[in-house]
C-alpha cells in the first residue's frame, strides 16, 4: 500500500492531517482539529500509529 501523507493548516476553519492510498483505491483517512489547535509532531504520531493500527496485515510506504 502507497499512501500520500499531508497536512493543512488554517487560521480560520480547520487544520487537517490525512492519508491517501494511491496504489489501490485513493481512500482517504483524516482527523480534523479545530484552527485553534495547534498540529505538533505528538498528533502526527498519533495519526501514523492510527494508520499503521488499520493496516496491520499490510506493507505501508508513505511519502
Amino acid at each position: 500500500m502507497l499512501i500520500k501523507l499531508g497536512c493543512s493548516y488554517s487560521r480560520n476553519g480547520v487544520n487537517i492531517i490525512g492519508a491517501t492510498e494511491i496504489s489501490k483505491n485513493f481512500d482517504s483517512i483524516v482527523t480534523v482539529y479545530s484552527s485553534d489547535e495547534k498540529i505538533t509532531s505528538n498528533e502526527i504520531i498519533k495519526f501514523l500509529k492510527y494508520l499503521l493500527d488499520i493496516n496491520k496485515h499490510k506493507k505501508v510506504f508513505m511519502i
